[in-house]
């Protein structure tokens, strides 16, 4: 504590600490003297505020391929927390929320985090960007029964892809088988898509091919 023994009837107190005890005498001219003792309780230090997820992406390119677990974690060595909120608004709310889970597919998600101590000082903090992709690419073929007659030109299939949410990875994205001769009845074509969260689908599809380069 800090002891005022003379003729001192004023302190300001500056220092960090939470609670620092200040203790006055005073006497009278009949020589009486009086202590008082006050309790000064200071914190200047705002909380921590952090927003945390419960793993790592787990797919390609930052993206989830699983339900995320978001939580708020705060702390305060002062005067303690006095309230607290996790929102995915961006104007941020005391709402005692402190964790949520991310379990549908989306594209982009923040989750602000905001936490204020019993002096009356405020932190605030974001999680990163969250991206959820659980949806495999869809197969196509533009060129399923477009060959139903014979020909002397060469044929081309193609298989393409297509993703609405983290779109087709490049080099995943599609594939053209071109013949110029033969004959091929119900022919097999396969080849695997992949969108850009690391979501995959095998495409196969029976085609019917027929080339005729020869003169009678």
């Amino acid at each position: 504590g800090i002891l005022f023994n003379k003729n001192i009837d004023k302190i300001t107190q500056r220092y960090l600490r939470v609670t620092s005890t200040v203790k006055g005498m005073i006497t009278n001219a009949a020589g009486i003297s009086s202590e008082c003792v006050e309790k000064i309780n200071i914190d200047t230090t705002p909380p921590t505020c952090v927003v945390k997820t419960n793993k790592v992406p787990d797919g390609d390119n930052g993206w989830y391929r699983s339900s995320v677990d978001v939580t708020l974690e705060v702390g305060d060595s002062g005067s303690g927390i006095a309230s607290k909120g996790l929102t995915t608004n961006s104007s941020y709310s005391y709402n005692g929320n402190s964790s949520y889970t991310l379990d549908y597919d989306t594209a982009s998600m923040t989750y602000y985090g905001i936490v204020k101590d019993n002096a009356g000082n405020e932190s605030k903090c974001n999680s990163s960007q969250l991206k959820r992709d659980t949806v495999a690419p869809s197969c196509d073929w533009p060129d399923k029964n477009k060959y139903t007659s014979w020909g002397t030109d060469s044929r081309s299939v193609r298989v393409t892809c297509s993703d609405s949410l983290s779109g087709c990875a490049s080099g995943y994205d599609g594939h053209t088988w071109t013949y110029s001769s033969g004959t091929f009845d119900k022919l097999k074509l396969s080849y695997n898509i992949k969108d850009n969260a690391g979501n995959t689908t095998s495409c196969s599809e029976n085609n019917n091919i027929y080339i005729d380069t020869e003169a009678p």
